[in-house]
């Protein structure tokens, strides 16, 4: 005999899954706007070299984003699951499908699009943050060094604005999940 589920509550193992990323997520922000000053993401060229002393950041950096797009994929699968309560029971939030009291960025399809945006930086940045820079011409001079190409945002750059995107999604994700425990009175499970 085939059992079915029939209830619309999310796991308490999903909301805690779900917390669990966001703390992670947090703490790869952190990270990455640590990491973004440090090599391979400074990306300094190598016909103007830079004084660095200390260890070499690399497998850090490489660690930090394989978080990154892992974590944001957990995210991604995680959210359908969370808030699948929404979608069967719009009385319960707006009509929008969001919880009442949250803001439109913050409803369920709003942060699963700012989420797929994170993960295409986060897995551009993965390969272009072991590229090296094209070499300045012989002529160039030397305050050139430390720009950035037109039309070509440097590594550490986009490290830092993916952390301020993943610090966003974060408390956005945060306040939605704190939204739905508070209009269905605590699930088991929430935070």
């Amino acid at each position: 005999m085939v059992e079915e589920h029939t209830t619309a509550e999310p796991g308490p193992g999903a909301w805690e899954a779900l917390w669990q990323c966001l703390d992670g997520l947090q703490a790869d922000a952190r990270a990455l706007r640590r990491l973004s000053q440090q090599e391979p993401l400074l990306q300094a060229r190598p016909d103007y070299p830079r004084a660095r002393i200390g260890r070499p950041h690399t497998d850090e950096v490489r660690q930090a984003l394989n978080d990154v797009v892992r974590r944001l994929g957990d995210v991604r699968r995680l959210l359908p699951e969370v808030f699948a309560e929404l979608r069967e029971s719009p009385e319960r939030g707006t009509p929008g499908g969001r919880p009442a009291g949250l803001a439109a960025d913050e409803s369920p399809r709003a942060i699963a699009a700012r989420v797929e945006a994170l993960v295409r930086t986060a897995t551009s940045l993965e390969q272009e943050a072991f590229e090296p820079l094209p070499a300045l011409p012989p002529h160039a001079p030397p305050y050139l060094a430390g720009s950035e190409p037109p039309g070509h945002e440097m590594a550490g750059t986009k490290a830092i604005l993916l952390s301020l995107g993943i610090e966003t999604i974060v408390s956005a994700l945060r306040n939605a999940l704190l939204g739905i425990a508070n209009t269905r009175g605590g699930p088991a499970g929430a935070p």
